[in-house]
């Protein structure tokens, strides 16, 4: 059969394991898996232009990437930028990195929205609010189209939201009550919640115990004293005191009233 400009012939077809070897009569050699050789009608004689050639010869180079995605997901869950991060880092080329993406996707392998609403489930009883999350989704290489349409479960986030600010009114219950509460309202922020369901759930805990407020008004100053007395005496010693514990969020008349008060008072 005349050449002509068609370019190479097979020459012939072989069956190893679970691959093909196609050699040509310019003892060119190109591996192809079953499903590849399949797609093709490839058979002894076969005359293939220089254009199929090379399509049949990216192919041929792109089944071991097919393959490293299928073993990959086979071990665990990626988002499809995961994925294509991985097979660049094999040095794939951008066809290889798509026909790879298109067959995992046609396995139905890759799913990208139902892996980020499982991460936002696994967030959110991390106790995470939704801005934090977001931030989270965004590491992962989400795409901004699908965290963007984010739809978080109502009554986890509450649920998390109580428990985190119960346990934050306890963990700082030595500081003041502004502190304290200061304090939950900042670290609740940095957890990613809205401002607005901190405020609510703020307002559900306790009242203000007076009580409580002096035991810790005392229990600062003794730590003031003991921090500035040796350095300082007199007036100096006592606005040295007194900012310590405005800074700590008490009442001017309440760390007044307890400086007259202790032993070593003016």
């Amino acid at each position: 059969m005349p050449l002509g400009n068609t370019g190479k012939i097979i020459d012939s077809i072989t069956t190893k394991k679970k691959q093909i070897l196609i050699t040509f009569n310019s003892l060119e050699k190109l591996t192809l898996s079953p499903d590849q050789f399949t797609q093709g009608y490839y058979y002894v004689g076969k005359a293939i232009d220089s254009k199929t050639f090379e399509q049949i010869q990216l192919a041929s180079q792109t089944q071991p990437f097919i393959d490293y995605g299928f073993r990959l997901l086979s071990k665990g869950r990626y988002s499809e930028y995961q994925i294509r991060e991985k097979l660049y880092h094999r040095k794939a080329i951008k066809p290889q990195v798509e026909d790879v993406i298109q067959r995992l996707k046609l396995a139905h392998l890759i799913d990208d929205q139902t892996l980020m609403n499982d991460w936002i489930h696994h967030f959110q009883m991390q106790g995470y609010g939704e801005r934090r999350i977001k931030e989270k989704l965004y590491e992962k290489k989400f795409s901004s189209e699908l965290i963007q349409k984010l739809v978080l479960n109502q009554e986890i986030e509450i649920e998390k939201l109580t428990h985190l600010t119960n346990t934050l009114h306890q963990k700082y219950a030595h500081l003041s009550y502004r502190l304290r509460h200061e304090t939950i309202k900042r670290r609740l922020l940095e957890r990613g919640y809205d401002l607005k369901l901190i405020n609510t759930s703020i307002s559900k805990l306790p009242p203000e115990d007076e009580q409580v407020e002096f035991t810790n008004l005392k229990n600062d100053i003794q730590k003031a004293k003991r921090l500035y007395e040796k350095r300082l005496k007199g007036a100096e010693l006592q606005e040295k005191i007194i900012n310590f514990l405005l800074r700590k969020g008490y009442n001017y008349s309440n760390i007044k009233r307890l400086l007259k008060e202790s032993p070593d008072g003016d």
